[in-house]
């Protein structure tokens, strides 16, 4: 519902929306997790527009799979990394 009042009945903001809902949720827990979060959210949102939700949906992917690769907190290879002192969270960031 809270998706439905920032995007004021239309469709477009739910692409930016959940894009960056996906990236920085992702960065926190894992990257699955946050994709179907999102998806779901979209599929709420949306409800039985197919191609809409097949065009968001690809967005959220990319976003929740950068997001998790940015942040070492919610990337499982990037912790494995850190926690072996191969990486340090600025660099990373930086990168």
């Amino acid at each position: 519902a809270a998706i439905a009042r920032l995007a004021d009945g239309r469709k477009e903001p739910l692409i930016p929306i959940l894009g960056f809902l996906s990236f920085f949720l992702s960065a926190v827990i894992d990257n699955l997790t946050a994709t179907i979060v999102c998806l779901k959210l979209l599929r709420h949102a949306v409800g039985s527009d197919r191609h809409l939700r097949h065009s968001i949906g690809g967005v959220i992917v990319i976003a929740a799979n950068a997001g998790g690769a940015w942040s070492p907190v919610g990337d499982v290879t990037t912790t494995m990394l850190w926690i072996a002192d191969k990486i340090t969270v600025m660099n990373t960031i930086a990168w």
